[in-house]
């Protein structure tokens, strides 16, 4: 361009257009002050395409730290520093990628933590709840948000471990549900000082197991005591002389007849209890017609009820579909109904098998309803338990095991049995059983 004014200027001299000194001022003109302006205009160019290349890049750094991980920076937007935009580039690769696989972690950890049976808390300053899994929230009633831990001695524990600074453990009893659990705390490291993390294993379980286990040999050691004690004084009896006479060794032959026959009963019922508990005694499923096997049942046990005196009677509703059942398991549940009823009415009582359809015929519902002596309130939430007896003083009422068997065949069959009862006026037995046709 500059030479392209000064062919001009000399052409202009030489055609006498201009004088000598108006183009030599020209010539001046374009060679000093030019330069420096175009120097100046390409400067001020290049000066705002590096602004422009800056803000790019920064406007991508503001983007990423606001959490938009999928940002990156173009060439063209960064012409004048490519290898920077570049590296910023893979930088917010590497940056999205350990994201992502802290969220992966962070869901593997909280999967974990929701499905650990143990309840595991993190506790600051001692008492603030600050995080809680699903069974810390169970075990201690907890609602988001959780706010202060309210357990006096769960508090007590996570503050002497913060204040000693090591791992601190305990059994404590819940408030919530009186659970019994192994509390341990643990004191987490410098960087979250006053924090602490709590777990807790239940151990309600484990303790109702035991208490159960100790019951079950206070009462087997209970029920066989009095029968040898019995034995062994009639045998000493025996022993001492009485042999001789025949009419009373006859009678003492028959009570220890009568008593081991005691003894027989109860090892055998333990035994179908223990299988029926631990699963072995499967159940044979088969369509068994309710109707036949409960008619059976009621002739079964009427020659007994009228040596009692008292009437036994049936109502079943027409039809009855048949059910999924075992017939010799659900025989032995109706005969151990009928037969404590008939044991509990005096004489000229009465006694009812029942069985009809649910209201939405989902279930069959069988009944046996007496006017017997009843059953307290206090007695009716234990009846189901092994021994339980309503009335203890008679030794002749069974070895408590049967309503027992009872309830574990009837929810083998995927069935419930409760009771309703009135002191002093009769009781409900009532069993459900699931028709093999709906």
């Amino acid at each position: 361009m500059i030479y392209c004014i000064v062919a001009i200027v000399f052409f202009l001299l030489f055609n006498g257009v201009i004088n000598i000194n108006l183009g030599l001022s020209l010539i001046i003109f374009v060679f000093g002050l030019l330069p420096p302006l175009f120097i100046a205009f390409l400067g001020i160019r290049e000066a705002r395409r590096t602004n422009h290349s800056i803000s790019n890049i920064l406007e991508g750094a503001r983007m990423i730290s606001a959490g938009d991980l999928n940002y990156r920076i173009s060439i063209r937007d960064a012409e004048i520093f490519p290898e920077l935009s570049q590296t910023f580039n893979k930088m917010a690769d590497t940056v999205r990628s350990m994201v992502q696989d802290l969220d992966i972690e962070r869901i593997k950890v909280g999967a974990l933590l929701e499905t650990m049976e143990d309840g595991v808390m993190v506790i600051s300053d001692g008492k603030e709840i600050v995080l809680a899994n699903g069974a810390a929230r169970m075990m201690l009633g907890l609602q988001e948000p959780f706010g202060i831990l309210r357990d006096h001695d769960l508090q007590k524990l996570a503050m002497e471990s913060v204040s000693k600074n090591e791992r601190r453990e305990n059994d404590i009893e819940l408030l919530e549900g009186r659970r019994l659990v192994m509390a341990l705390a643990v004191p987490l490291n410098s960087t979250n000082e006053g924090n602490v993390l709590m777990t807790l294993h239940d151990l309600t379980t484990i303790k109702r197991m035991d208490t159960t286990r100790r019951e079950f040999v206070s009462n087997v050691s209970h029920e066989l005591r009095n029968p040898i004690a019995s034995m062994k004084a009639l045998v000493e009896t025996l022993e001492n002389g009485a042999f001789r006479d025949t009419s009373m060794a006859e009678d003492y032959l028959k009570r220890i007849h009568g008593e081991v026959n005691r003894m027989s009963d109860l090892v055998s019922e333990l035994l179908d209890l223990s299988r029926l508990e631990s699963g072995q005694d499967k159940i044979s499923f088969s369509s068994v017609d309710i109707t036949k096997l409960i008619t059976e049942v009621h002739s079964d046990m009427l020659p007994i009820a009228k040596n009692k005196g008292a009437m036994l009677s049936l109502e079943l509703e027409k039809e009855l579909p048949q059910c999924n059942a075992e017939v010799a398991k659900l025989r032995r549940v109706l005969l151990n109904l009928v037969d404590n009823s008939i044991r509990f009415v005096s004489q000229g009582g009465q006694i009812k098998i029942s069985a009809t359809r649910s209201s939405d015929h989902r279930l069959i519902v069988v009944s046996v309803t007496d006017n017997g002596t009843g059953i307290s309130d206090a007695d009716v939430p234990h009846l189901f338990e092994r021994f339980y007896k309503v009335d203890r003083s008679r030794s002749d009422s069974g070895t408590g095991l049967g309503l027992a068997i009872a309830r574990h065949i009837v929810e083998a069959h995927g069935g419930t049995i409760w009771v309703e009862s009135q002191y002093g006026v009769g009781s409900t037995f009532s069993f459900t059983l699931i028709p093999s046709i709906s």
